[in-house]
């Protein structure tokens, strides 16, 4: 097809934002994206008159079942909760009062049947990434912004009526607008992914409206292509974060707003040299990088930087993004070694197993950056070199089966040179996962996903850094995969310790693997003798934790102490809020976590019945009782991640539960709820009715990472988690 972007397509008015605090000199250099849109139709959910409790005892009475005992006894549910939804039912006129189904009640199982709600929309395909936007524009959302293109530089108008502003932009031009065959499944993945950022990125909710895609679909196509795809500019900026320090390469903005996109700055990256005006913008932001960056770690991270470069030499300068992921991993060890040289004095041992648990987490997000680098500079290569754009087909050696991939990954080690134990089955904590996981993992930058797609290239490339490590560190895979369970031992509360005497070992295996990874110098006497610690250092956080200690004493009385795991648990999400923020969600959600195992204690395990088909029957079936308690509850306000939560998770077996993620708990406690009801429920909702929702939100917010939160949201979630401790563990009192 003819190119067609010229000085007269359009360009998408999109609610994109970033607040001026977090841009470096507020200075945005601005882009317009070639982007074909595509209008699509979507069956979306209906609104549900009934949830599933009413839907089915209704059908079970329009069946001729009348008695609301025998109703209890099919459902396996308590009398007084069947007969609570038959007084909705009577209410909604559905049934009368001898539980005969009325003209209504029959009206509405015709209506289910028939009725279908559509909404149309837009989809964008992004022809410098080749790949479409996670994002859905409603129709009554889609507008355009006045734009004169025609000039040198280029301008869109940004601003109101009343307040005007004109915006200088650099105009990208793809190399070809080839027609695209879009088909119901990219439609269905776009939308999907559509839903989860809207749910899990925080700031989308209150900029784009809702959409639920219809759950009942027969098939993929339901959903509808209205138009072949017209040509649009979408608009975005690139800049410099104002925390340098710790994101310290260029970025660019999503064009949908609230989050960067990575696989946007690497297509940047790849034609900067095609476009002078495009490579001399960034050359800018890399100059103000440079000069902002290098004072910041003389000042701040001196002696640590001084350390990193003569372990590694000048070399490493280069990768930047792994130079300071190394100097947050030597920060945290030597915190560990000042606590270990501390260790004999008692309270020491709590704040070291929590100083472990965040070096456990540096020493991982380390390899992620490290096998990113890798992967993005080997992607560059080849779009250098290699003329035809070939790169190795990742999906080729996915399967939809995570066990097969376990396999397959297995075998590729070996092909790796790796030395492996013979069984895949010991590796399945490293290698056991789904295709999305494998084919999203650069994007994500997963750990488990960045490594599948390390041995899938190290396969087929002799040259590519995994195999070199290979043959230094043979057994790489092995301790990889004991740093990730300890990794995730660290991100969720257990009543495990941490051996933190292999701390050492750990720390020199990772500088080693990472000399290798980037053929840098290695000075090993420097990293096993590394770890010397200030006493300053030491007493200013010692002085910190105490004060931590008292104001959490300071909010309760003195049987607080009778909950040790408790009290460290609040001591810890304390000190981190002001001290180590990033780090603040996860101590927050621990608590949390210690709450559940305490509440599932006080149910009993036998004779539970077969469990619903999927999560969302769970949540729909719990609304009558939680609305019975007292508490708020609205699924359709849950996030996406939640609500497809997997259910071959769960275990209903207390031992199990208490080593399960904070979700599994959770469904747990509402499928146990119901079945063996408890007074305090009603107490407890009558003085914290959103416990629940607040609970799943900020369990949705932590993820396996570090979460940036604003001090005063710290604040409010500090306050709501010590609430919870007082109404669900009601003797803890101040």
């Amino acid at each position: 097809m003819v190119q067609q972007f010229n000085s007269q397509t359009p360009v998408v008015r999109l609610p994109i934002h970033l607040e001026d605090h977090l841009v470096q000199n507020n200075k945005k250099s601005w882009l317009l994206l070639p982007t074909k849109m595509y209008k699509i139709l979507l069956p979306t959910q209906q609104q549900r008159t009934l949830n599933l409790f009413q839907d089915t005892v209704l059908k079970l009475l329009r069946s001729g079942y009348k008695s609301p005992e025998k109703l209890a006894e099919m459902l396996h549910l308590g009398i007084d909760l069947v007969k609570y939804v038959l007084g909705e039912l009577i209410e909604k006129n559905l049934i009368d009062a001898k539980y005969v189904v009325t003209k209504s009640g029959i009206e509405y199982f015709s209506s289910q049947s028939t009725k279908r709600e559509f909404k149309i929309g837009y989809i964008f395909y992004d022809l410098l990434t080749n790949q479409f936007w996670n994002q859905v524009l409603l129709e009554e959302d889609l507008s355009y912004v006045d734009a004169d293109l025609d000039k040198k530089p280029a301008s869109i108008e940004l601003g109101t009526i009343d307040k005007p502003k004109t915006q200088r932009v650099l105009l990208m031009q793809a190399k070809s607008v080839n027609e695209r065959t879009v088909t119901p499944e990219d439609i269905y993945r776009t939308v999907n992914a559509s839903i989860e950022r809207i749910e899990n990125v925080q700031g989308l909710k209150n900029r784009y409206r809702k959409i639920s895609l219809d759950r009942t679909m027969k098939s993929l196509e339901d959903i509808k292509l209205i138009s072949s795809g017209d040509e649009v500019y979408l608009p975005t900026f690139m800049y410099l974060p104002v925390n340098l320090k710790q994101n310290s390469q260029w970025q660019v903005l999503h064009p949908f707003g609230a989050t960067n996109s990575t696989e946007l700055l690497d297509a940047l990256q790849r034609i900067r040299h095609q476009y002078d005006s495009l490579n001399n913008k960034i050359d800018e932001l890399l100059k103000t990088a440079l000069d902002t960056v290098k004072p910041s770690i003389e000042e701040q991270d001196k002696e640590i930087y001084k350390y990193v470069l003569s372990v590694f030499g000048d070399k490493i300068e280069k990768k930047h993004d792994v130079l300071q992921s190394t100097i947050h991993l030597v920060r945290s060890f030597k915190k560990v070694k000042q606590l270990l040289h501390e260790k004999n004095r008692g309270a020491i041992f709590e704040d070291l197993q929590t100083e472990f648990s965040a070096f456990a987490v540096h020493t991982i997000e380390l390899f992620e950056m490290a096998f990113y680098t890798i992967q993005k500079s080997f992607k560059n290569q080849e779009k250098r070199i290699n003329e035809e754009n070939k790169e190795v087909n990742i999906k080729h050696y996915t399967k939809k089966d995570a066990r097969q991939n376990l396999k397959t990954l297995h075998t590729l080690a070996i092909k790796n040179d790796f030395e492996v134990n013979a069984s895949p089955d010991v590796y399945a904590q490293l290698l056991k996962m789904r295709a999305g996981e494998i084919t999203h993992g650069y994007g994500n930058r997963n750990l488990k996903g960045l490594l599948a797609i390390s041995l899938i290239q190290g396969s087929e490339k002799t040259n590519y850094p995994l195999r070199y490590l290979a043959k230094k560190f043979p057994t790489f895979l092995d301790f990889l995969q004991d740093l990730l369970i300890l990794r995730n031992l660290s991100a969720h509360l257990t009543e495990d310790t941490f051996e933190t005497n292999v701390a050492d070992d750990i720390f020199s295996k990772t500088m080693y693997a990472i000399s290798v990874l980037f053929n840098t110098l290695f000075n090993r006497d420097l990293v096993e003798e590394y770890g010397d610690f200030d006493e300053a250092s030491l007493m200013t956080d010692r002085k910190l934790r105490l004060l931590s200690k008292q104001h959490i004493h300071h909010l309760f009385d003195a049987s607080l102490e009778e909950q040790p795991v408790i009290e460290k648990l609040l001591r810890d999400m304390h000190y981190f809020k002001d001290n180590h923020p990033y780090h603040f969600a996860m101590k927050a959600v621990s608590v949390i976590e210690q709450i559940l195992n305490q509440l599932l204690q006080d149910f009993s395990y036998n004779d539970i019945p077969e469990m619903p088909g999927n999560a969302l029957e769970v949540l729909e079936a719990i609304e009558p009782y939680m609305i019975s308690q007292g508490f708020t509850w609205n699924v359709s306000e849950l996030p996406e991640t939640f609500i497809n939560f997997n259910f071959k998770k769960i275990t209903l077996e207390l031992l199990s539960l208490k080593k399960s993620v904070p979700n599994a708990k959770l469904y747990a406690l509402f499928l146990l709820m119901p079945l063996q009801p408890q007074e305090k429920w009603h107490t407890i909702a009558s003085k914290l009715p959103t416990m629940f929702e607040e609970m799943i939100m900020l369990i949705d917010l932590r993820k396996h990472g570090h979460v940036i939160i604003e001090q005063q949201e710290m604040e409010k979630i500090e306050a709501f988690i010590i609430q919870l401790v007082k109404v669900t563990l009601p003797h803890l009192q101040n």
